[in-house]
């Protein structure tokens, strides 16, 4: 892309420091749409690839939600003492810091999905991949406030593609036979 070329001129020509690694930025197609046009198969490759991100965030996801209520049940149930339950409490701040990332490698996919879908005329994945709100991080037996078990409803995340049998759903050996074909 020579525009590119032109961009990166340019950002390095107003400064003399050198950028580390973990700072360069991409520029990707999502990240220059808006500013400057880029070739439709470099935003098509970006976009499968936000695409299958932003579902391989969401199995992240559900799989750290289930192991964090799976450690809050053995808990309450098995586990007596401060010195079990300060480990206990520190499992879970590790596994709530794998929810935290999940969720942000989540959004930033769908942020460049939001992004790219109108350049490439993409509509239907909006209707799988919802925005997600904090309120939507809970286990398929979270309550939220104000809610008992007649009304509780679950988050979307848990009803999205592939949420059922994550570990070889029919509907993701679906995609998965598309995609290798």
């Amino acid at each position: 892309m020579p525009a590119l070329a032109f961009m990166r001129a340019r950002d390095t020509q107003n400064s003399n420091i050198i950028t580390p690694p973990e700072l360069f930025k991409l520029l990707l197609p999502s990240q220059i749409c808006n500013s400057m046009p880029s070739e439709e198969n470099f935003q098509r490759i970006e976009w499968d690839l936000q695409y299958a991100q932003a579902h391989d965030a969401l199995r992240t996801l559900r799989s750290n939600l289930r192991m964090r209520s799976y450690v809050l049940k053995y808990k309450d149930c098995n586990l007596r003492g401060q010195g079990a339950n300060t480990r206990a409490h520190n499992t879970l701040k590790a596994i709530e810091a794998l929810v935290n990332a999940a969720a942000c490698k989540y959004q930033d996919a769908h942020n460049a999905l939001v992004t790219m879908a109108p350049v490439l005329r993409e509509t239907d994945w909006c209707k799988t991949l919802l925005p997600l709100k904090h309120q939507d991080l809970r286990a398929m037996s979270d309550l939220l406030n104000g809610e008992n078990e007649g009304t509780r409803k679950l988050s979307w995340i848990w009803n999205a593609r592939g949420a059922a049998g994550d570990e070889g759903g029919a509907m993701e050996d679906e995609s998965y036979k598309q995609v290798s074909t």
